[in-house]
């Protein structure tokens, strides 16, 4: 009787040990200090795409998150969100990936490079005006037709570029294009 008990205990100890083995160690959990951004940032409507500037202090994202049209969220720390009426209301539907660009070099205006449903099928990239970050964005028309993903781009000699991803015979090629000012090529 004393091997039988013995067995059994060594048995449910060898059994316990390989539990432990095969599990290992529960990693550690790193600890988040105060005021660090937690993800998602926006937890509701599932944006994507954002684009942020920082104007006197404060941060604007600008995501894709309606197809028709952009909203505005707003931050003095990139860790609480504040949403705000939309900025940029299109008809055409298929509204994504926004690009804003703060002209301080220039105008002081700011900039929304969108992409939108072209008449016929495909995307095309266009461009809207405001005197502020919040808008409303009035549009200006169409910068490029089968193309997606604007981005302008001010470089340290005051020049503009606007780069984009052209869409042909179903390929995908980024391009750059110097542009005069952020509304023409």
């Amino acid at each position: 009787m004393k091997i039988t008990t013995l067995l059994v205990l060594l048995g449910a100890w060898a059994g316990l040990a390989a539990s432990s083995v095969a599990q290992g160690p529960e990693p550690a959990k790193a600890a988040q200090p105060a005021g660090t951004y937690r993800n998602p940032i926006i937890e509701h409507h599932g944006p994507a795409d954002p684009s942020v500037i920082l104007y006197q202090g404060v941060y604007y994202l600008y995501p894709t998150w309606d197809t028709r049209g952009y909203h505005v969220f707003v931050s003095d720390d990139l860790v609480h969100w504040q949403q705000k009426p939309r900025c940029f209301v299109d008809s055409r539907g298929g509204a994504w990936a926004p690009d804003v660009f703060h002209h301080a070099k220039g105008d002081g205006k700011f900039y929304l490079y969108y992409t939108v449903n072209q008449p016929g099928g495909g995307k095309q990239i266009g461009v809207a005006v405001a005197d502020g970050p919040l808008g409303p964005f009035a549009d200006r028309g169409v910068l490029a037709g089968d193309s997606i993903d604007a981005h302008l781009f001010q470089d340290d000699d005051g020049k503009l570029y606007l780069y984009y991803v052209k869409m042909a015979h179903g390929r995908f090629r980024i391009v750059a294009q110097g542009m005069a000012d952020p509304l023409s090529k």
